[in-house]
């Protein structure tokens, strides 16, 4: 008897925390226990719903991210029965809502990229009409969102560099440094001649034309155009053409490896600069890759990758 009043007396007065920490690991192996299956799909939409009607849309995103990422995938869902794809396919809908709204719009492109442009896997034959009519639509709206943030620049004004690209005037009256570059240019990268099926250690130069770069025109001196003898007339420009390099958070320069063909458009916000195309690897494989950038020029030190999404087509 008194064997069990000490066990009961031990557990209630067990420390409040190690209940929680005990809690906590339940529910953390229960998360982790997830299926890719109709019944956990639902519940998992279910619970990210409740999250977005509280107004904690970031918390709702990253619950369908998590659950999507680690447990059921578009390939996965792929694999599975018409029916589990499909209800896969609604949360996928979901998430592209939810990123939308967190204003992650490259993320929820990718989503749209993963369901119809999976090389051997993407197969839109099976989704059914709602679904699909669900899904072209958050997509659609993703597009939509991109390009009220992005547009195509305009030709450069000055003739002898009219395959380059003028930058918006709102760049300027925001930030004074932009009054001094006129013009830029994407610089598409190559595999470099020398290295490029290299094995081992650098030991000499190999170029840098591996590495994905920004021309810029700029304004590199200011002179005054005399017009007569003591008469000063009107200021006159001197260019010069200058490149800088894409690089990461990391400080690792884009490039390399693969090598890009894309498309440059310019924000409203100013510097930032959004980059589409594709990309393939410069020496070997038949992989190609749809790409897609948004980055931050930062005159005259470097373009700043803020984020970039590639998802294998082939």
């Amino acid at each position: 008897m008194r064997a069990n009043q000490r066990g009961a007396t031990a557990l209630h007065d067990w420390p409040w925390g190690r209940w929680m920490v005990l809690f906590i690991g339940m529910l953390t192996s229960t998360l982790s226990a997830a299926a890719c299956d109709s019944e956990e799909i639902r519940a998992v939409r279910a619970s990210a719903l409740a999250a977005y009607q509280a107004k904690a849309v970031s918390d709702a995103a990253h619950q369908l991210s998590t659950f999507y990422d680690e447990t059921c995938d578009f390939y996965t869902l792929a694999q599975s029965s018409d029916a589990v794809l499909n209800e896969g396919l609604w949360l996928i809908s979901d998430l592209m809502l939810y990123r939308r709204k967190t204003n992650a719009i490259l993320a929820c492109l990718s989503l749209g990229d993963e369901v119809y442009r999976s090389w051997m896997v993407s197969e839109p034959s099976r989704h059914l009409p709602r679904a699909e009519r669900a899904l072209q639509t958050n997509l659609a709206q993703c597009r939509q969102a991109l390009e009220t943030q992005f547009v195509s620049p305009p030709p450069c004004p000055l003739s002898d560099y009219d395959t380059m690209f003028a930058l918006p005037a709102s760049w300027r009256e925001r930030n004074p440094l932009f009054h001094e570059v006129v013009c830029v240019a994407l610089k598409e990268n190559d595999r470099n001649l020398v290295g490029g099926q290299r094995d081992g250690p650098q030991t000499h130069s190999e170029g840098m034309q591996s590495y994905l770069q920004l021309e810029v025109l700029y304004v590199k001196n200011v002179t005054s155009a005399q017009t007569t003898s003591g008469d000063n007339g009107e200021w006159v420009n001197q260019y010069g053409l200058d490149v800088v390099y894409f690089s990461t958070a990391h400080e690792s320069l884009i490039g390399g490896e693969q090598c890009y063909a894309l498309n440059l458009k310019v924000g409203h916000e100013t510097g930032t600069l959004l980059l589409e195309g594709g990309a393939h690897y410069c020496e070997g494989g038949t992989a190609t890759f749809v790409h897609r950038m948004i980055a931050t020029l930062d005159y005259p030190f470097r373009v700043r990758v803020l984020e970039q999404r590639m998802h294998a087509v082939k």
